[in-house]
């Protein structure tokens, strides 16, 4: 099945205050929203900054960081000419399929019953499509867990870990892992598992019991925000995933006072709303 048809995600709007709250909750700063998440909705191009960087490594920094920031590419390493899915079509693609894989060895007809994604980066309601899907069997999983007691974040990811296992025995084709759940109220007792912990987890333990090959995993997470953070995601184990406080920030610049009077002025070009998202 080919669903590269998803309309532009129903803008889902938020108050500024929540919007700001949540950011703050999950890591992104005024710097984070303006340089990353404003600059990609308005041009569609990732930020470029200058090649000095004094920034203390995580490891060594006494700031808290996003688990994100704990990893990092080593060294620059160009390609001549640059390999990308634009410049680059025959040989590299964004391209994800969703469902079980079957046998590769003894392919049959189960064995392409899947979802062909264009990109891994999915709209709300692109999400909200693959979670109805009945030939997927989607299933979503809750990835808050009860914070304050020691072993509570380890017990949690063993819970998620064995609730996941047993519903790809029973059929499940797409493991949904959603931290919105933890993200409608902010409770501080509840809390978000980090999204790229929760989905390395879950990759791994399937590997283990034999199962990855029969499902595939899309995270849904206030968490991601950056090309690193999708990067990232990917790496360890995700088919595809919804940045959805991304898009929430998105919306949020496009339809502020500072950004309309901007426009006005011919400072920034005059986009609309889902235009802003598709850009991110």
């Amino acid at each position: 099945m080919h669903h590269a048809m998803f309309a532009v995600s129903q803008a889902i709007y938020a108050s500024a205050a929540s919007v700001a709250c949540r950011q703050a909750a999950n890591g992104m700063g005024a710097e984070d929203a303006q340089m990353v998440v404003e600059g990609m909705a308005q041009a569609g191009v990732e930020p470029t900054y200058c090649m000095g960087d004094d920034i203390p490594l995580a490891v060594l920094s006494d700031k808290p960081h996003m688990l994100y920031n704990y990893f990092k590419q080593r060294f620059a390493q160009v390609t001549n000419p640059p390999i990308d899915p634009l410049r680059e079509g025959l040989v590299m693609s964004l391209e994800m399929r969703l469902g079980g894989r079957g046998n590769l060895l003894n392919p049959g007809a189960d064995t392409y019953r899947q979802v062909l994604l264009n990109s891994p980066i999915l709209l709300e309601s692109q999400l909200e499509a693959i979670a109805k899907d009945s030939t997927l069997g989607s299933k979503t999983f809750d990835t808050s867990f009860k914070a304050g007691s020691s072993g509570s974040l380890a017990a949690a990811l063993a819970k998620l870990c064995g609730d996941v296992e047993d519903a790809v025995k029973a059929g499940c084709q797409c493991v949904l892992l959603s931290d919105r759940a933890s993200e409608t109220s902010l409770q501080p007792e509840k809390v978000p598992i980090p999204s790229l912990l929760a989905t390395g987890a879950v990759h791994h333990h399937l590997i283990r019991t034999g199962l990855r090959s029969d499902t595939s995993i899309v995270v849904e997470t206030a968490q991601a925000f950056s090309t690193h953070h999708a990067a990232m995601l990917i790496g360890y184990g995700a088919h595809a995933l919804c940045p959805y406080l991304a898009y929430e920030t998105a919306r949020q610049w496009r339809l502020s006072t500072r950004t309309q009077s901007l426009v006005k002025s011919g400072k920034v070009p005059d986009i609309s709303v889902g235009d802003a998202q598709k850009n991110l």
